[in-house]
């Protein structure tokens, strides 16, 4: 008779050993892949802005540049939206976004010192670094 009252919960626990729940996403090789290039630009806008104005030659903000990065952030942020458990993703991809809005802003009012573009670059570090870590995670996981 308790075998047969154990066979139910024995079954279960059975059945759920061979499910696998996930949390968050896949990895995407087209976010990591984005990222790391777009890393790599505005890094290099940043070194420019530096050299500039340690050279006290400013030159006005590249509209198009800021512009592109927008929209492929944009598109990032549909892409992550469309694939299921990617709120992570999404908030860290809009604070990307944001992040670039305020370095257009800072870019127009002009730089005061280095030391303000290093605050950006420090910024942009901390994001990336926290989406290509999360990513490249979700790819060892999978």
């Amino acid at each position: 008779m308790k075998a047969r009252y154990l066979t139910i919960p024995i079954l279960v626990l059975l059945l759920l050993a061979g499910c696998t729940m996930r949390f968050v996403s896949e990895y995407d090789i087209v976010t990591d892949t984005e990222l790391t290039r777009l890393t790599k630009e505005i890094n290099s806008y940043l070194i420019v802005k530096e050299i500039e104005l340690q050279g006290g030659e400013i030159r006005a903000p590249d509209e198009e540049l800021y512009a592109r990065w927008k929209s492929e952030i944009d598109i990032l942020i549909a892409r992550a939206e469309s694939i299921p458990l990617t709120k992570l993703t999404v908030t860290q991809l809009k604070l990307l976004h944001s992040s670039i809005s305020d370095l257009q802003d800072a870019d127009w009012m002009g730089f005061g010192s280095t030391e303000e573009i290093e605050i950006f670059r420090a910024t942009f570090n901390s994001i990336f670094r926290a989406i290509l870590k999360f990513e490249r995670a979700k790819k060892r996981e999978g």
